[in-house]
């Protein structure tokens, strides 16, 4: 399960009576709803054996299949809102077990882990880093992108029979870390929880070195950084859950396909994010992802992740209204003013320039501390400028909205 940042739903993925596929569901904030379309299965039906996360830089969702236990190939298929479609790559992984994944937002990657290692894919290629150190190989881990702190979080599972990892590593795309004690159990989940701004792990099982199974080490956590710490509340184990966090809701939600139940992790005045539209039309749209949620007394990034490589810099557009600009209604097209196809969805009340490198930039914007901001909304949205674009040589990006919280 993973939400769908451009759409603002839930997409998850179930059983299908006919063999070989599966499901694909929705959750608009009210109702689950089942799509027509379907995807084909690799090798097992159970949760373990595939991973659904969100790519911010394509605006796709991405089903990650885990090979059978003869070595074969991991499969990817993305969804767009309609369709999957199957991507074949050159280095794609193979492995003997299953398999969990996540999206490096900050340098536009998915991240796949299993039991021969951690790989990456660009869109186009695999990838399998080479740092001078890796943490143990095993089977049963969990992994979850940590968008506060730009690194993939990896822990859990078997390094040998019966035997745990003693410690959680962190992997920043250039070297892994060593980052405290591990969680030590296997086929459990973790998903990064913005309202939290912390790794939330949950579920899965413990076995002692003795081959004793005690399920009630699988009470839900939350990591940080350095160590894990227990969650007060929360749902008691549940065998193979799916995880995601609801940006729409600021909700956490821990669903278990085979016990057929939910649950939802939340925080009181919990901020919130909503999709306002595109900006500009086109197969290079400009992608604001919004890595980090509103809140009151903190300020919040804003990672532009698709700006014309030749672009030094950007400016973000920040707003309290999406349907009036003074005299101009909201959204407002732009063609007349050269900039053909183009929609501008926000008030223009603060402007802040940042600088771009490779087509990717973060600007932050500083929240006041003020209690009277709570519940209030605020909307942005992104200017590059690309003379080859249009006849102003300017483009705008999507376009958000904002509940901060406190």
């Amino acid at each position: 399960m993973t939400y769908d940042e451009d759409r603002g739903r839930l997409v998850a993925v179930a059983l299908h009576p006919t063999p070989g596929l599966l499901r694909t569901w929705e959750f608009d904030g009210s109702s689950w709803l089942q799509v027509s379309a379907t995807t084909p299965q690799a090798y097992s039906s159970s949760p373990e054996y595939y991973s659904l996360v969100y790519d911010t830089l394509r605006r796709r969702v991405l089903l990650v299949l885990a090979a059978d236990y003869s070595g074969g190939a991991v499969a990817v298929r993305s969804y767009d809102g309609s369709a999957w479609t199957a991507h074949s790559s050159p280095g794609v992984p193979r492995g003997r077990s299953e398999c969990t994944a996540a999206f490096d937002e900050a340098r536009g990657r998915l991240i796949v882990y299993n039991d021969d290692g951690l790989f990456e894919w660009d869109g186009a290629v695999w990838y399998r880093p080479q740092p001078i150190v890796s943490p143990p190989l095993r089977y049963g881990a969990a992994i979850a992108y940590d968008k506060l702190r730009r690194v993939t979080v990896v822990d859990g599972g078997f390094i040998a029979r019966f035997t745990y990892d003693p410690f959680a590593w962190e992997w920043d795309g250039v070297q892994w870390r060593s980052a405290g004690t591990g969680i030590q159990r296997h086929q459990h989940r973790m998903a990064y929880d913005h309202a939290r701004q912390s790794v939330v792990a949950f579920g899965g099982l413990w076995i002692s070195s003795d081959g004793n199974l005690l399920l009630q080490k699988a009470h839900p956590v939350e990591w940080r950084g350095a160590a894990w710490q227990a969650l007060v509340g929360g749902p008691s184990h549940t065998p193979f859950p799916v995880m995601a966090h609801d940006l729409g809701r600021a909700r956490l939600i821990v669903a278990a396909p085979f016990a057929g139940s939910a649950f939802e992790l939340g925080l009181p005045n919990a901020a919130t994010y909503a999709p306002l539209g595109s900006g500009c039309a086109g197969p290079a749209a400009l992608v604001l992802s919004g890595g980090q949620l509103a809140w009151v007394g903190r300020s919040f990034d804003q990672a532009l992740l698709s700006a014309p490589a030749s672009a030094a810099s950007a400016v973000l557009l920040v707003g309290g209204s999406r349907t009036q600009w003074g005299a101009l209604p909201l959204p407002l097209d732009l063609t007349s003013l050269g900039m053909t196809g183009c929609r501008l969805r926000t008030s223009v009340d603060m402007v802040l320039p940042f600088a771009l490198a490779g087509g990717r930039g973060i600007v932050s914007i500083p929240i006041p501390s003020s209690p009277w901001l709570v519940g209030a909304r605020m909307y942005d949205q992104c200017s590059v400028p690309d003379s080859a674009a249009n006849p102003l040589g300017v483009v705008l990006s999507n376009a958000r909205e904002w509940v901060i919280g406190g």
